[in-house]
């Protein structure tokens, strides 16, 4: 609806026609849950542990449930007590932070970062590629093809970090531009 220049996506440029896109990432989701919580409930060994647990769910995307799946978007072992389900991922972060139980969430994200929160059944995962995308109109734009092919190039340079967590490239203090 022309309502960004540029956009990041999930899987793909969608079907708007009108549309160019590119992948940028490949992210690595995975289980997390916070160090108070696992002290008070335990730590799932396995995904059937999964049922006496409690789950912190994110809806993204026109409904998906960010949750581990079964590769067509269908939630797998998800516990049958949900005691938060939210649109908004400041709230999803900060429950699981509050210990509000276990949810699926990028490795590379903030809500991961530091010493509360402990990646549980890290043997478990999945991904999800990640696309840049603007209106075809926009690529005549000089302005606008330089931001893109700028992010397409930062996005490369911390392909790892999408990949495997970690900490950006850009979030290192000694970088220089």
């Amino acid at each position: 609806q022309r309502e960004a220049d540029i956009a990041l996506r999930w899987m793909g440029p969608g079907d708007q026609n009108s549309l160019i896109g590119r992948k940028v990432a490949t992210v690595t989701f995975g289980m997390f849950a916070s160090k108070a919580y696992l002290a008070e409930r335990g730590t799932p060994k396995s995904l059937e542990d999964l049922k006496d647990h409690d789950a912190v769910l994110a809806t993204i995307m026109d409904d998906k449930i960010l949750w581990m799946d079964d590769g067509q978007g269908n939630p797998i072992h998800l516990p049958e007590r949900i005691t938060l389900r939210t649109n908004s991922i400041w709230a999803f972060d900060e429950a699981m932070k509050a210990g509000f139980g276990i949810g699926t969430t990028v490795l590379c994200g903030d809500c991961v970062a530091g010493d509360d929160m402990v990646r549980v059944l890290p043997n478990i995962s999945r991904q999800e590629d990640l696309y840049l995308v603007a209106h075809e109109d926009l690529r005549r734009s000089t302005r606008i093809r330089a931001a893109f092919d700028y992010l397409v190039q930062a996005f490369a340079q911390d392909a790892d970090m999408f990949l495997n967590g970690g900490v950006s490239i850009f979030d290192n203090p000694n970088m220089q531009c």
